[in-house]
């Protein structure tokens, strides 16, 4: 990331809570050390040499932090060029960011770039395209594409993910996905019994040109393996899912992250057992178990493999991430919907996965996953309910603690029916509308991450009329829309009345 681009983030955290500023910081640093992993592993170091290498190289991260979290709390903009100096300069006895030094002009011709490519664009999406075929060079029909997509929307690190089956030419396809003039990132998964797991994980900077993916799977061995307790007991009804290959030849790693098991699972018999035809002989493989900790095992050519499996140091030490909603005269809230973003940093790779519950009669809830001792995660929490104004809470720990029950008291929220209009003056219908964000007088930001817009969207009418009983009156509230001309975030004051108009201007393509 250019020097302009890091001073530019840092300007805009200037008006932002000290929550939202603490959450990009760390997933910014993540990406960067992400990213120098897999140059290091390109270069031919092994992947686990990499990590390490690349952890120490940020060993002065703390300090980098420290000095991101002062510019964000809220400097003035000379400030922050000067402070942003002093962490390049940190940066630059790392010495792969070297490079990043460059005349005062550059800089601020990179700044400018770099604010054209995130400017919203008015040209729609592109798709994600890619084939896989065989060993011998013939499609692959019916192959599951797994795809981890990141992004950096407004600034904002955004990780999704997605499945598509390659039709009968071997061909994939994820329509309407990127932008082709922000930086995006793909890790992108096939599996198809039989073959052997693939992946493929590339960056791409703003306006790079994105290639398709092309996949050459191997015949796998026909391997069923059987799990087993630490007792030595089968267990069944288990949910396995491959988590990373690693082929006895060459430097490669396929990995799948834990995000996409729900589609990629295959579960045990009541004897334990469960067909994996997706490795070859001599493959070291990291398996996923649901409520387990992981499995390392090397593929042998026995038909059958028996491996252990026992309740991971996480599992057993997690309490979950539980806690209670009322309103605001202390009765509970029953069938608020509780939103979940949970993020870790399993073998230094961070992973965020969306989960949804609903709170029961007494207003509580509870997720079986999260607020492990032997790690460091953070997790957002974010309830919404009818005619209440909707909260979040964002919580980061480290390894060694543990999160007590969270604790939400909901305020009664206005009736409000948003009326959305073109600069024509004209109603805006069938436009989907997304909770977004809101900001209390003096208080902390309630957010809701884009992987969670679906369970709080809503259509406008043809009127251009929607119903959007969540905000209380003064409130800076925030707004997601999904129009035809692509996605497109409005801010706006609640005010007191029952029907509020918002004209939404036409998104601008800038040069």
């Amino acid at each position: 990331m250019s020097i302009s681009a890091t001073v530019l983030r840092f300007g805009r955290w200037t008006n932002r809570s000290a929550e939202t500023i603490d959450r990009e910081i760390d997933e910014e640093l993540d990406f960067h050390v992400e990213c120098r992993t897999r140059d290091l592993i390109k270069s031919g170091m092994s992947p686990e040499h990499a990590a390490e290498e690349a952890s120490r190289q940020f060993g002065v991260r703390d300090r980098i932090r420290r000095e991101c979290q002062t510019i964000g709390y809220g400097l003035n903009v000379w400030l922050i060029i000067a402070l942003s100096g002093g962490i390049l300069v940190s940066l630059a006895t790392i010495g792969w960011m070297g490079w990043l030094l460059n005349s005062a002009n550059q800089q601020n011709q990179q700044m400018l770039a770099m604010v054209n490519a995130q400017q919203p664009a008015s040209d729609p999406k592109s798709d994600l395209n890619g084939e896989v075929k065989d060993d011998k060079d013939q499609p692959v029909s019916g192959a599951r594409v797994l795809l981890i997509f990141k992004s950096w929307p407004g600034g904002q690190y955004q990780q999704e993910s997605f499945v598509q089956t390659a039709d009968e030419k071997g061909k994939f396809r994820f329509p309407e996905l990127y932008s082709p003039v922000m930086q995006n990132a793909f890790l992108v998964t096939v599996l198809s019994e039989g073959r052997t797991m693939q992946s493929e994980y590339v960056v791409y900077k703003a306006k790079a040109k994105v290639k398709p993916f092309r996949f050459n799977l191997q015949t796998a061995v026909e391997k069923t393996l059987i799990v087993h307790d630490t007792s030595g007991k089968p267990m069944a009804d288990a949910v396995v899912f491959p988590s990373l290959r690693k082929p006895a030849k060459g430097p490669d790693e396929h990995m799948m992250y834990d995000q996409s098991a729900e589609a990629a699972g295959f579960k045990t018999d009541a004897e334990g057992k469960v067909k994996m035809a997706l490795f070859a002989v001599g493959d070291a493989v990291q398996l996923g178990i649901v409520g387990a900790e992981p499995i390392e095992l090397v593929i042998d050519k026995a038909a059958e493999q028996k491996i252990g499996a026992g309740m991971s140091a996480a599992a057993a030490s997690a309490t979950g991430i539980h806690g209670t909603v009322m309103d605001a005269t202390g009765k509970p809230v029953a069938d608020a919907k509780v939103l979940l973003i949970l993020k870790t940093w399993p073998g230094g790779r961070f992973q965020q996965q969306p989960s949804e519950t609903t709170t029961n009669a007494e207003g509580r809830f509870a997720f079986p996953v999260g607020n492990h001792l032997d790690g460091k995660e953070a997790f957002l929490v974010t309830v919404v309910a009818e005619g209440l104004a909707f909260q979040s809470r964002y919580v980061m720990k480290n390894a060694g603690k543990q999160t007590d029950p969270l604790g939400f008291e909901l305020s009664a929220a206005t009736e409000k029916t948003i009326v959305l209009r073109d600069s024509a003056g004209k109603p805006l219908a069938e436009v989907v509308v997304a909770l977004s964000s809101r900001k209390e007088d003096k208080s902390d930001e309630h957010m809701i991450y884009g992987v969670s817009f679906p369970s709080v969207s809503y259509k406008t009418d043809s009127d251009g009329k929607v119903a959007l009983n969540f905000f209380a009156v003064g409130d800076t509230a925030k707004l997601s829309l999904e129009t035809s001309e692509g996605s497109q975030e409005i801010e706006f004051n609640v005010n007191d009345k029952p029907e509020q108009a918002i004209d939404v201007k036409k998104k601008v393509n800038r040069p």
